[in-house]
């Protein structure tokens, strides 16, 4: 039976205060991120030719694009895609290995669906684990050094030994003994009388005062569940308002773009960011692989999870304007048209109204204007205008069937205002009787 070369592994590691040595592994693995995502990309590239440009250079114009499970992990930036990264350490040592293989070839270790694009161009498919297409080059020891990585994700196949120079040591070195467990108590008091002063041992942890302590660990509590929180509106927006497009369920908002693919839930910004990723369960909660939320991107979400979850987002109202109200930049993107449209008719309507009210007649050529304070209302037989005072110019204009409206929340505010002041004034005396005062008004 052939061996899958790639295997899971998992870390089981006690939880520790960060060292030096913890830092240098941090950083190590860093790089070791880098250089093997930096391999694997100049890999895919060689998939597509490149082309010369004026002056002999070899230029390659080939945007890569890297999706698992129908989800894009990976996508260099373009005039109307930004660049984004989900990939991690795990991913990518996957896709090395996948890459091996031939078509009709398992994986081994995972059964993802992969696709890479490079240039608009599909160079690599697997479904279930499964490779169905690979047209990638395969590196050989003259092009690139081979990639390694560590032995908790898959041993690749040994390369032909290559000869190795003699080592000349210049000067003594002494290596410290690596140890795999801590040192013990005795041996940590021996270490600190000979190299530091106990005064500068610190245990942060260790030193907090126990309030402080608790404080930290329901923030981290509250953190947890402010996940899922976010994850839960998410899920009921896309199963309520969700559309399917193609192999994707789609729900368009006001400020974001949810995408279902199978199990797997994308939530992007409206350029294309990803913000969050999770993947459902049959049971249990979904789980998160990926939470980018700023502050205020998060606030959004919690405000409508506070407001409508205790009804079981039973309470959100069908009605478009009510809907922007309550979900605002989760409202889906339809909504904020609509209410645009109502806001404008509005205005129209009070305008027509203050123009009936203040006795404006019309001049030879049919038209009728209002001037005020801080705006100037001109209708016409064919179009009605409102110009705002202060340099702005014109803000509204409705000719036949179509509205051009600039409008802020500022003017509608104000027109609704006169509005109220308007019908109380109708409501005491007859509309011939109060002229003067329309005239008088704060229009």
């Amino acid at each position: 039976m052939e061996q899958n070369g790639y295997q899971n592994g998992f870390d089981h590691t006690e939880d520790a205060q960060p060292t030096q040595a913890d830092t240098e592994q941090a950083r190590a693995a860093g790089e070791s991120m880098t250089n093997a995502l930096f391999e694997l990309l100049e890999q895919l590239r060689k998939a597509v030719p490149s082309y010369q440009n004026g002056n002999g250079d070899r230029v390659s114009n080939t945007p890569i694009e890297i999706k698992l499970d129908h989800i894009a992990y990976y996508r260099d930036g373009s005039q109307d895609k930004p660049s984004f990264n989900l990939t991690t350490l795990s991913d990518v040592d996957y896709l090395h290995y996948a890459l091996k293989q031939s078509p009709g070839k398992r994986i081994g270790g995972r059964d993802n669906s992969i696709t890479i694009t490079v240039g608009g161009q599909p160079v690599f498919k697997a479904e279930a684990g499964i490779v169905t297409h690979n047209t990638v080059p395969q590196p050989t020891v003259d092009q690139v050094p081979v990639y390694q990585p560590g032995p908790q994700y898959y041993s690749a196949p040994q390369m032909a030994a290559m000869p190795v120079p003699p080592m000349i040591v210049q000067s003594p070195v002494t290596l410290e003994r690596s140890r795999d467990k801590a040192p013990s108590f005795l041996e940590r008091i021996d270490q600190a009388s000979e190299i530091e002063k106990p005064s500068v041992r610190q245990d942060k942890w260790m030193k907090m005062k126990p309030s402080t302590r608790l404080q930290m660990a329901i923030e981290r509590l509250f953190s947890f569940k402010k996940k899922g929180q976010a994850v839960d509106v998410a899920m009921e927006l896309l199963q309520r308002y969700g559309t399917r497009q193609g192999d994707e369920f789609v729900y368009e908002a006001q400020g974001y773009r949810i995408r279902g693919v199978g199990r797997h839930v994308l939530v992007e910004d409206r350029e294309g960011r990803g913000l969050m990723a999770f993947k459902t369960k049959v049971f249990g909660r979904p789980a998160i692989k990926s939470y980018k939320l700023d502050s205020t991107q998060e606030m959004e979400f919690l405000r409508v999870h506070t407001e409508l979850a205790d009804r079981n987002f039973e309470g959100i109202s069908s009605d478009p304007l009510l809907r922007a109200m309550q979900l605002r930049g989760l409202a889906p993107d339809g909504d904020t048209q609509i209410v645009d449209d109502l806001k404008a008719l509005s205005v129209s309507d009070i305008a027509r109204d203050l123009l009936n009210a203040s006795g404006s007649q019309p001049d030879k050529e049919g038209t009728r204007v209002l001037d005020g304070k801080q705006y100037r209302i001109v209708h016409s037989p064919e179009s009605l205008s409102i110009y705002a005072k202060g340099g702005r110019g014109l803000v509204f204009k409705q000719q036949g069937g179509t509205i051009d409206s600039k409008l802020t929340a500022a003017d509608t505010k104000h027109f609704i205002f006169v509005s109220k002041e308007l019908a109380a004034l109708q409501k005491q005396r007859a509309v011939q009787s109060i002229q003067p005062q329309v005239n008088g008004m704060r229009l």
